[in-house]
């Protein structure tokens, strides 16, 4: 019975770093995206003052972030642009560690016997191997786009 008991604790504290993971990839992953959205609005401002014309009125010279501990800051925005940059390199890391973590959670929770049996050791270790190719460049065949 004792031997049970600690079967299922460890099964339960292996599917709580499961959890604890995932959330963290969820978080992360809405930070890179507001990081993404901030860099789109700066380089948008950016590219409007190329293209301005006299008239036109210019883009601010500072732009507010928020800096870690949720402050907002005001700083001149090639320095708020670099500041962005960084941490969206920061977080990049940051995901692509939790993912590691992530496998392995899945993995310790299938070994300790957490993963119903219905899930094959081939499927559960295709995906656990899983890479990320997002970062190769994918190319659209034209006629696609006639259609």
């Amino acid at each position: 019975m004792e031997k049970l008991k600690q079967g299922i604790q460890e099964v339960e504290v292996a599917a709580d770093a499961f959890k604890l993971a995932k959330a963290k990839g969820i978080d992360l992953d809405r930070r890179r995206q507001g990081n993404r959205e901030c860099l789109a609005a700066l380089r948008r401002q950016d590219k409007g003052v190329k293209d301005r014309s006299p008239g036109d009125e210019k883009p601010p010279a500072n732009a507010f972030v928020f800096s870690p501990g949720q402050v907002i800051v005001r700083m001149p925005r090639e320095a708020a642009k670099a500041l962005v940059e960084k941490d969206q390199e920061a977080v990049e890391g940051k995901i692509r560690a939790n993912e590691q973590a992530l496998k392995q959670a899945l993995r310790d929770l299938s070994d300790k016997g957490g993963v119903p049996d219905t899930v094959g050791a081939g499927l559960l270790n295709a995906f656990v191997n899983l890479k990320d190719n997002t970062n190769t460049k994918r190319e659209v065949d034209s006629d696609d786009d006639d259609q």
